[in-house]
């Protein structure tokens, strides 16, 4: 880990007095922007609509077992 870096609970370097995890890191936190969601794309590249039901989601099925 870089020697500079302040950890969570280093005082803020801002000299605010309080721990960094109160203070500034909270904001770099905000700063960042949110990671966006994937798309989702068939074998070819083009974009595919969402699922209805989420990737894994397994559909029960009721079985005839009379033959007809």
């Amino acid at each position: 880990m870089d020697q500079h870096r302040a950890s969570r609970n280093d005082p803020c370097p801002c000299g605010s007095g309080k721990k960094y995890k109160h203070c500034c890191l909270r904001e770099e936190a905000e700063a960042h922007a949110p990671r966006p969601s994937p798309t989702i794309t068939d074998l070819q590249g083009k974009s595919k609509k969402r699922p209805e039901y989420p990737i894994g989601t397994v559909a029960l099925y009721a079985v005839n077992r009379n033959g007809s």
